[in-house]
């Protein structure tokens, strides 16, 4: 059993994170906490005190899926996210594909993303894939999100919105 808070504090103008916050949780371990701070304009990352070169419009986690709320899947069909948590940088790499689902006789649009995460380094031991279904009709809101990494796979889904 174990649970994960995040926290990303995003740069209102430009809509990059300024702050990243993790604290993962899990019965009978220490947890595991980390803050990365961001300095878009000088392309640097802080964590733990080290600061580390990072590329342009670097997301974390929660501002990478920020930001791809906020885009149009009727116009962008492909993406390519620079990402960086820890020491590497990432590419959150992909594609969207437009549909609808129908629930209680109800018909909604739907955005299903498919990506994969990759060090921009290319090392072929650092790789994982994400699939995301979002509602369109409500700001393309996740409803699900599976990831596939380190053999282990994580299923998130919405069950209540307030």
């Amino acid at each position: 059993v174990g649970s994960a808070d995040l926290d990303s504090y995003i740069d209102r103008e430009s809509l990059n994170p300024l702050l990243f916050k993790e604290k993962i949780s899990i019965k009978g371990k220490n947890d595991i906490v980390k803050e990365a701070s961001y300095d878009q304009k000088q392309s640097v990352m802080t964590l733990a005190g080290v600061r580390r070169q990072v590329l342009p419009n670097t997301q974390d986690h929660l501002s990478a899926i920020f930001n791809l709320r906020r885009t149009d899947f009727d116009k962008i069909k492909d993406y390519d996210i620079n990402i960086n948590t820890n020491q590497k940088n990432y590419s959150l790499k992909g594609n969207a594909e437009c549909g609808q689902i129908t629930l209680k006789g109800k018909v909604y649009k739907t955005v299903l993303l498919k990506a994969s995460i990759a060090r921009r380094d290319k090392n072929p031991y650092h790789k994982s894939t994400i699939s995301m279904l979002l509602l369109k009709d409500e700001g393309n809101l996740p409803i699900m999100i599976k990831v596939f990494a380190s053999g282990a796979v994580i299923n998130v889904r919405l069950i209540e919105t307030r």
